[in-house]
């Protein structure tokens, strides 16, 4: 289910209209390859501890009900779980594109200036997550949005386990260090 964005014009054009100051604690945007219950602890306890503001899943997912009724949620249910508040099934054959994940990212820069992104797909493909973010978010950054904006990206390597990741996004994100601009971490 591509929605047809263009990273590099929205993040060009629209963010060049957002003007004003924003708040110095970043949001954290998780990709779906990471739907996974055993790191919502973490995420909570970032949240609650006021490391990250919010944390935001960067899909939507079509499902349908018992009755065939369909609908859209913001993120998903976890593979192999079924929703406690609504049974209900994922629609095959129906996904968000990289570009839609990366403009969806993109889009929380007009409500903050920090952003922290959390993925385990490392592929440098074309048209891919790492691809988009290093050679066309980057210099549009670097262009467009110097000494304003941050984004940390944090890539779980594949032999890494999933606890040991969320150690190394949280000692990244009790750093601090958010200086303007884009840096990429494999962990």
């Amino acid at each position: 289910m591509a929605i047809g964005c263009n990273p590099e014009g929205f993040f060009r054009e629209t963010l060049s209209r957002v003007s004003r100051p924003l708040g110095a604690i970043p949001m954290l945007g998780v990709d779906e390859c990471l739907n996974r219950r055993d790191i919502e602890p973490a995420l909570s306890q970032w949240v609650a501890s006021g490391t990250v503001s919010q944390v935001v899943p960067l899909w939507y997912q079509r499902r349908s009900g018992p009755s065939g009724e369909m609908f859209v949620t913001q993120g998903s249910v976890p593979p192999g779980e079924g929703s406690e508040l609504y049974p209900s099934q994922p629609i095959k054959h129906t996904a968000w594109t990289d570009e839609d994940v990366m403009c969806f990212l993109l889009a929380h820069f007009v409500s903050h200036d920090r952003i922290a992104f959390i993925t385990e797909n490392t592929r440098n493909d074309v048209g891919g997550i790492r691809r988009l973010l290093s050679a066309v978010v980057a210099p549009i950054m670097e262009q467009h949005h110097r000494g304003r904006f941050s984004l940390l990206a944090c890539f779980k390597k594949p032999a890494t386990t999933y606890a040991l990741f969320m150690e190394g996004v949280e000692q990244q994100l009790e750093m601090g260090s958010f200086e303007p601009g884009f840096r990429l971490e494999l962990l």
